[in-house]
């Protein structure tokens, strides 16, 4: 296709997604050009401020670079690089200060625009997007310009802080101030378009953010620079991509942005193929001297074609590939129950068919079988091979190793006779065979090659050298039994007994011999056994009962006696032939003798006791009523003779032992009990004793002093005579208020009033009281002193 012959709905913009020769300047670099010539990426920077931040940051790759868009995105980005690389064009200050500065990208047409002619504009811009909220980055977006012109737009004379900005002072003929940011994979996109009516000639498109501060709309893309309104450093590294500009859209836009030759294939032997790429581009150039789109070849080989788009040259090569030759093989294996097998056959085919119908170039197999594997390339060559999967686990069979003794010296090799995959013996050995010293329990693990297999436990014992029967000894237990053993292992065993047995039981004193036989020797010893005689420790039992009482009678003994006999005589029952206790019973009065004889096959003991048996108390008499004047010495006796006397005063103890009870009567009314007693037996008589001519009169002392010591703390009545009963004591202070009143409180007052302690001084009362045994209500009253 010619330029001159463009059609309107042809892209004026050459190389419009950075897709061609990115490679070359992908970490390379590119200054600020002047011209085209040495940027076959059709894109220069107009200006030179990446001289000026060569110098003002004091890094040396501050280039623009060419690169393939990444996340996915099917098209090229500008990238402006400081050393924390920025994405296409650096915004920084918005030129209103000295030493702001920003880049911009320029482009020559592929033809000037018509006068008159309106152009459709397009454009995508972003930013990457950091979802990280504490992330520092550059992704502020602020407004975008573009600017048509005849001539090349340049500023060169960028000289640090002292010169020009950098900056190109155009007014943009498109200007883009607002728009959305939509989520594209980890960049963020917006479409721009705009509409442009062109004066004629323009063929320069340069691109880029002309605008003051003033005049910004700022977008923020990460959370970050949203929440604060600002991007770290104040600068902003937007990215373009897909730009186009035609002047009719009513047909499908023919743009000149990407060209494959596709991927590298197989060629068959006799066969040819038809290769090429993208249309519509200005000549292709064929490694063959084919200078059209598609050519036909038939020979292997690598082909490339180099297109012209405008503004340079773009090769791209394609590799056409001999068939593989047809050829595999998949070894035999053994497996294991759980275990499973993955072969696969080499890369490169174009089929492959297993046995289990699976088309994948390996499979993973579990059963044992015949299989078999099918492959073909590319030019219909085929190859089968068949393979073999057999099970590992073939059963251990049980065995037995015997048991066996060691004589001293010996040494007993344990072994199998067949042969088995692998061995495992207690001792950790992994041979054939041990050979076994030391007596113990020792066992055999035989596995097959998948773990599976048999153990088998045997002993090993000392062979008998000596047989003993022990120390000579004395029998003591209750069984009166003692039993001879040998250890096992003997043979031709001969008591002196003449039991035959391994062991016998010894129920009677004397000495014994036993001969018997090992592996080691025949071999004898004797041993003399006698038994312990029994022994009475003592006799419990009461001492002393009333007549028609029982006892109960029992004995401690030790060396395990086997016979008792008890005997009790004037008791019942007279003898009794157990070690058990017994109850005896006793109907006449006397003392009478208990006795104990044990026996056993050792020998015999004997131990002796007595019981006294007392006669049931009579009383005289059970009840008597006395009475006398007040504080009368009375003499009571006893009602009966008996070991043990007790008086009783209401239920409390007032004399023991005592055969006469002598007290003052001063109670009105008082009731003593007399309970006599022999033994066990006892019998109660009752004295009731009335008192007469009480006297009635109380004394009250004339001061107290309630200081907490103990002494004289309480204002009460003074009297010994039992029988006065306070009903009512209140106490008065001098202004006749009443600071204390008892109702029947044997205490008193204790000198306080609401509980403080009342004044020092005289205080009055007023009592009143009853005798017992009158019905005559008594009045007192005084005054006290209470001293401080």
């Amino acid at each position: 296709m010619s330029l001159a012959q463009l059609p309107g709905n042809f892209n004026l913009v050459p190389n419009p997604g950075f897709e061609f020769n990115t490679a070359e300047y992908n970490n390379v670099g590119l200054p600020p050009d002047t011209s085209f010539i040495n940027s076959r990426m059709c894109w220069i920077a107009p200006t030179s401020v990446g001289n000026a931040i060569y110098n003002i940051y004091n890094t040396s790759n501050y280039y623009t670079y060419y690169f393939k868009a990444h996340a996915g995105i099917s098209a090229g980005a500008i990238e402006t690089s400081l050393s924390y690389r920025g994405y296409a064009l650096w915004l920084n200050g918005w030129l209103d200060s000295v030493g702001d500065q920003r880049t911009f990208q320029q482009t020559h047409l592929l033809q000037p625009l018509v006068a008159g002619t309106t152009y459709y504009f397009t454009m995508y811009i972003g930013e990457y997007k950091s979802t990280d909220p504490n992330l520092r980055g550059d992704d502020v977006l602020g407004n975008m310009g573009v600017y048509f012109s005849a001539n090349k737009l340049s500023n060169y004379t960028y000289t640090n802080y002292g010169g020009s900005h950098g900056g190109l002072s155009v007014t943009p003929q498109i200007r883009f101030v607002n728009w959305d940011i939509p989520l594209f994979d980890t960049v963020m996109y917006a479409k721009l378009t705009a509409v442009y009516t062109a004066t004629g000639g323009e063929q320069y498109m340069t691109i880029g953010n002309f605008d003051f501060f003033s005049q910004q709309h700022f977008v923020y893309v990460s959370p970050r620079s949203t929440a604060l309104h600002i991007a770290y450093s104040g600068s902003g590294y937007p990215l373009i991509d897909d730009i186009s500009l035609v002047s009719d859209t009513t047909r499908p836009m023919i743009s000149l942005s990407e060209f494959s030759l596709g991927n590298d294939t197989v060629l068959c032997s006799g066969q040819s193929l038809t290769i090429g790429g993208q249309p519509n581009f200005f000549h292709y150039w064929w490694n063959t001297g084919d200078t059209t789109r598609f050519i036909t070849v038939s020979q292997p080989g690598t082909y490339s074609c180099t297109i012209d788009y405008g503004c340079g040259t773009f090769t791209d090569t394609i590799n056409l590939l001999s068939p593989i030759a047809v050829s595999v093989h998949i070894p035999d294996t053994a497996l294991c129950p759980g275990q499973s097998y993955t072969p696969a056959a080499p890369p490169g085919y174009q089929h492959y068919l297993w046995s289990n119908n699976d088309t994948s170039r390996a499979v993973t197999l579990t059963d044992s079988g015949t299989y078999w594997l099918h492959i073909s390339n590319n030019c219909g060559a085929a190859y089968t091979d068949t393979f073999h999967i057999i099970n590992k686990n073939i059963p251990v069979a049980p065995f037995t190793i015997p048991d066996t003794a060691l004589c001293a010296g010996q040494v007993y090799t344990a072994a199998l006779p067949a042969s088995y995959p692998h061995y495992l013996w207690s001792n950790t050995d992994t041979t054939a065979f041990i050979n076994i010293s030391t007596p113990g329990v020792y066992w055999l693990q035989v596995t097959n090659n998948c773990g599976n297999g048999y153990t088998d436990t045997f002993s090993v014992s000392q062979g008998i050298s000596s047989i003993t029967l022990g120390n000579d000894t004395v029998i003591c237990n209750n069984l009166e039994t003692y039993t001879l053993a040998l250890p096992s292992g003997l043979s031709n065993i001969l008591w002196s007994t003449g039991s035959t047995a391994p062991f016998i039981t010894i129920v009677r004193p004397g000495t014994y011999m036993v001969q018997a036989q090992s592996v080691c020797g025949l071999f004898a010893d004797t041993i003399q056994v006698g038994f312990c005689s029994p022994a009475i420790d003592k006799i419990t039992s009461t001492d002393t009962i009333c007549r028609g009482e029982c006892i109960t009678v029992s004995a401690q003994t030790h060396n395990y006696p086997q016979i008792f006999s008890w005997s009790f005589p004037g008791g019942s029952p007279a003898s009794y032939p157990s070690h058990t206790p017994v109850q005896v019973c006793y109907t006449d009065t006397g003392t009478y003798g208990i006795k104990l004889v044990v026996h056993s096959t050792g020998g015999s003991d004997s131990m002796a006791n007595t019981v006294t048996v007392l006669p049931q108390p009579v009383p005289a008499f059970t009840d008597s009523t006395i009475t006398v004047t007040y504080n009368t010495i009375l003499a009571l006796p006893a009602c009966a003779t008996a070991m043990h006397i007790q008086w009783f005063n209401r239920d409390s103890l007032v004399c023991d032992g005592c055969s006469v009870f002598t007290f003052p009567a001063k109670v009105y009314q008082s009731i003593y009990q007399c309970v006599v007693s022999n033994a066990g037996c006892s019998a109660t008589c009752t004295y009731k004793v009335m008192v007469t001519d009480i006297p009635t009169d109380v004394w009250m002392p004339n001061a107290f002093t309630p200081n907490g010591d103990g002494l004289n703390d309480y204002f009460h009545a003074i009297t010994d005579n039992p029988n006065v009963v306070s009903l009512q004591l209140s106490v008065y202070n001098r202004y006749g208020q009443k600071v204390y009143e008892g109702v029947q409180d044997p205490k008193g007052w204790n000198g306080t009033v609401g509980g403080v302690p009342a004044d020092a001084g005289t205080y009055f009362w007023y009592m009143r009281y009853k005798v017992l045994g009158s019905d005559v209500t008594y009045n007192k009253k005084g005054d006290v002193i209470v001293v401080r």
